[in-house]
């Protein structure tokens, strides 16, 4: 469609040179979460972490029966304490879904999935460590569980999660097919702004729902006045605290990447513009 020689886009500006190309939003908003996926160190690794847990655990059909029976055991005994809700459709059978790389939505499931499922998921990498018998795939399982019992990971976990569950409603509501223009801008604008307050007002309720999930899974909860230390490389210290790593290197750089990232891609110019061509539409009343 946008190929610079061959493409649409091309062949349309040969016979108008004042045309304007505007990108499809859906597949720029799967580019804004790519971006950022890509540039962050600590998302990079945590993106990869999530897709070697995949393949560690669903290598084998003896390892998923493993998985389903935790998973059985885990949902009766939470039903049991009461601590879910019960009804029609509710606490069906999971399993660990493969994200994939064209569809960043589908990370999001992945990320509801594994914060379901994780002591099921640690019990089945502790049998694939202690019992395996191919070495490097034991490596894999060490090492994510070490991944699993650190700060990072959760801190991650949770800012993942929030962000892509706003980019997650946004691309269904941009697909849509009976969703006009003028909606479709008005939503990216939506997002922007709660990206935007989520920047200046998201870290403490963040700090408190991610403690809350530490102590639920024993996982130690770091002093923020303490110097930060890296899980991979304990012996490697940034002379920060663990405030100052987790708000501005970890917190604040992710959001502002994302803010940035939508206003590159959805720029203001091309939302005017689509807004001003929708008064074009005749089923459009104006006052």
């Amino acid at each position: 469609m946008c190929g610079e020689f061959n493409g649409l886009k091309a062949k349309i500006l040969e016979e108008n040179d004042s045309a304007y190309y505007v990108h499809c939003f859906a597949h720029q908003l799967q580019l804004v979460v790519v971006a950022v996926a890509k540039k962050h160190l600590g998302v990079v690794d945590f993106f990869y972490k999530l897709s070697l847990v995949t393949n560690v655990v669903c290598a084998s059909c003896k390892r998923k029966d493993i998985l389903i029976e935790c998973e059985k055991v885990r949902v009766e005994k939470v039903i049991g304490n009461r601590e879910v809700k019960t009804g029609s459709g509710k606490n069906q059978e999971l399993s660990l879904t493969r994200a994939r790389d064209t569809r960043w939505n589908s990370h999001y499931k992945t990320i509801l999935r594994l914060m379901d499922m994780l002591p099921s998921l640690i019990k089945v990498l502790e049998f694939v460590e202690n019992e395996g018998n191919n070495g490097s795939t034991q490596n894999q399982a060490s090492g994510i569980l070490v991944y699993f019992e650190s700060f990072d990971f959760v801190f991650y976990l949770h800012l993942m999660k929030y962000i892509m569950g706003l980019t997650n409603i946004l691309s269904q509501a941009l697909q849509k097919r009976d969703q006009d223009v003028v909606e479709a801008v008005s939503l990216v604008k939506s997002t922007k702004e709660q990206l935007k307050e989520f920047r200046v007002n998201g870290l403490v309720p963040l700090l408190t729902i991610i403690s809350s999930f530490c102590e639920k899974h024993n996982i130690k909860v770091l002093n923020m006045d303490e110097v930060y230390v890296n899980p991979s490389g304990r012996r490697r210290r940034i002379n920060v605290t663990n405030q100052y790593f987790f708000e501005v290197e970890c917190f604040n750089t992710v959001v502002d990447m994302q803010i940035q990232e939508f206003n590159d891609c959805f720029s203001e110019a091309g939302s005017e513009l689509l807004t001003n061509m929708a008064c074009l539409n005749p089923l459009i009343i104006l006052p």
